[in-house]
């Protein structure tokens, strides 16, 4: 017997849901399961498009808890917890060391964005905050891949332990999902990694 095809979108509980599911397949007797849907990074540097809200993103701790999952019934014994990175003081990027993609969809009163940082310097950063101003009343429901907080237009957005380190000509990407209460939504002007201005690019 196979659980197909599952997924569950609230994002704070997925991995103790996930991890509840896979673990009755396996000790009930089950053969195997299916779940909806792991993506990644795209050619273009983005993340694929969380369209239902069921989407995994790899790294990240649900696609940890998968993938154990997965040994462990492949027959293997029960995977130790992969270990947290712990984020460490790193200098702040040069001028011109970071640039930052922010992909808008649109839809009027809500809307998604994309957001890659590139790391264009020659060393890693561990350890990450991103500023920005929304141009108009935006509010952030939801992200996935970091933290934000927001208060008015500004929004500061940190760095999850999984996508803690930014490699040196390297990039991390995050998502969030919003709302507008005068129905239009647009870019953010201007970027700041660790207090230093990015490039922004299309």
């Amino acid at each position: 017997m196979i659980l197909e095809e599952f997924g569950f979108q609230d994002q704070g509980q997925r991995d103790a849901v996930y991890q509840t599911w896979t673990d009755t397949v396996r000790t009930g007797g089950g053969d195997g399961w299916n779940f909806w849907i792991l993506t990644g990074v795209q050619d273009d540097g983005s993340l694929y498009p969380d369209y239902d809200g069921f989407r995994v993103v790899t790294p990240s701790s649900t696609a940890t808890v998968l993938k154990n999952s997965a040994v462990a019934i492949g027959g293997a014994p029960d995977p130790s917890p992969s270990p947290t990175v712990s984020p460490t003081s790193s200098p702040s990027p040069t001028a011109g060391a970071c640039s930052v993609s922010y992909r808008l969809s649109d839809w009027g009163s809500s809307f998604n964005a994309e957001v890659t940082i590139r790391n264009n310097g020659a060393a890693a950063i561990n350890g990450w905050t991103l500023k920005f101003a929304f141009p108009s009343a935006q509010t952030i429901n939801s992200i996935w891949n970091a933290k934000a907080t927001q208060t008015g237009r500004q929004v500061t957005v940190t760095n999850e332990s999984w996508t803690v380190n930014i490699p040196a000509g390297g990039t991390v990407s995050f998502g969030l999902n919003g709302s507008s209460t005068q129905g239009t939504n647009g870019v953010p002007a201007a970027f700041t990694l660790n207090d230093t201005t990015c490039a922004t690019v299309a």
